[in-house]
């Protein structure tokens, strides 16, 4: 997907939506895995939402996250995940530092 794709859908997201698409792009990063409760817990949507967002986040990067069926979560594709929505080094430490000081819209797990 190229930078103009990426921006494009972005949009078409809404604010919420693009949240929880970085918010499973985040996870898979930091975590190395990604189930529908996780987002359900942490932005209070329903079962079917929570699909949804994990489809979309599928269909927009098909390569990078397979299903692990005896765990029965998403996990990256390749054992190590790079994250498809720019999330560097300094930006995962300065979200860290913004989640220890309270700031309410940087999520922890």
């Amino acid at each position: 997907m190229t930078g103009s794709e990426f921006r494009a859908v972005r949009l078409k997201l809404g604010h919420a939506a693009d949240q929880r698409q970085s918010y499973i792009d985040w996870r898979l990063l930091v975590h190395g895995s990604i189930r529908r409760g996780h987002i359900m817990t942490r932005f209070s949507v329903s079962e079917g939402q929570a699909s949804a967002d994990i489809n979309a986040f599928l269909t927009a990067h098909p390569d990078a996250v397979s299903y692990d069926k005896s765990a029965k979560q998403y996990i990256p594709a390749n054992g190590r995940y790079r994250s498809q929505r720019g999330w560097t080094p300094r930006k995962l430490a300065a979200w860290e530092a913004a989640a220890d000081a309270g700031i309410e819209w940087a999520w922890r797990d």
